[in-house]
């Protein structure tokens, strides 16, 4: 019975997702606390053409990056055009995880990011729709709970458990479970 209530809501989150549409980093799932620490280098410094692979809307995103230590021990944030401030972690999959943490809001939102080559990354989240079975074994799994949460006139699903088995299930996570929301092209 808990499975089956799982699963609504996973198949909620997907209809949520659809009809959000503009996706842009502000994740389906999210957390109170962050679970990325300290964050890692990317190539994702500039301006970028995004490309909303659902609605075909298309804008330009600009991110710049700010060091904070020296190597190896350095930390890497980079703050996008509404000020809010992302790190990435590398997952065994090579996809880097995404966190999000919006500035007008206090709260963590996640995506998958697959940088293609150093002009071309794609923003994917879980195919909940199509591999609910599988994102509902993980979510077990790691003994992760998905809440959902009522803010700004939008529903968003947070996820609660130990920050480590949160990470877990995100490292879990491969592109076979996944779909493509947004493409992102280097501009000159």
């Amino acid at each position: 019975m808990i499975l089956n209530g799982v699963k609504m809501k996973i198949h909620l989150l997907w209809i949520l997702c659809m009809s959000i549409g503009v996706f842009l980093l502000t994740g389906c799932y999210e957390s109170e606390q962050p679970i990325i620490d300290k964050g890692e280098k990317v190539d994702i410094v500039g301006s970028y053409k995004q490309q909303d692979k659902f609605t075909g809307s298309v804008e330009i995103v600009t991110f710049v990056e700010k060091k904070e230590g020296l190597w190896p021990l350095a930390h890497y944030r980079y703050i996008d055009q509404d000020g809010d401030v992302l790190l990435f972690k590398k997952l065994s999959s090579g996809l880097y995880l995404l966190q999000r943490n919006l500035k007008k809001e206090k709260r963590f939102t996640y995506a998958f990011v697959d940088f293609l080559d150093s002009e071309t990354a794609l923003i994917l989240i879980a195919d909940l729709m199509q591999k609910d079975d599988y994102i509902e074994a993980l979510l077990k799994k790691f003994n992760i709970e998905l809440e959902s949460v009522f803010s700004s006139g939008e529903t968003y699903y947070r996820l609660k458990g130990n920050s480590k088995k949160i990470i877990e299930f995100f490292d879990a996570h491969d592109k076979s479970l996944m779909a493509v929301i947004l493409k992102l092209e280097k501009q000159n």
